[in-house]
């Protein structure tokens, strides 16, 4: 959903992915929203127009639990097999998982802060 000039516009799909739950959602530092929903990866919405990051794009795991800025406008992605960490501006991941001592995590819907 967007509001704009006093228009609710509300999207139920996406690239023909549907959109009736989101999970997560988080703001970059150059203002595009980024969210997730069930087994679909991540979106990126600029304003005008998403565009879904996947397993193509290097995403492990479409079924993302929670997506958070961090200070330095990293956007964490995480799911089971770990934690992803994105830059936004370049599109590049970073796995974090059992090479580091992340692994057989269960994480819980949106259990991520600051």
């Amino acid at each position: 959903m967007r509001i704009l000039n006093g228009q609710i516009k509300t999207y139920q799909e996406i690239n023909g992915f549907s959109l009736k739950t989101i999970y997560s959602i988080t703001e970059d530092l150059q203002g595009n929203i980024w969210l997730c929903s069930s087994d679909n990866g991540i979106f990126k919405y600029d304003g005008n127009n998403f565009e879904q990051l996947a397993l193509p794009e290097g995403i492990r795991n479409l079924t993302i639990t929670s997506l958070i800025t961090d200070v330095k406008g990293n956007i964490l992605v995480v799911h089971s097999a770990g934690i992803d960490i994105l830059d936004p501006q370049l599109k590049h991941l970073t796995y974090y998982d059992q090479e580091i001592g992340v692994e057989d995590i269960e994480p819980n819907l949106n259990a991520v802060c600051n």
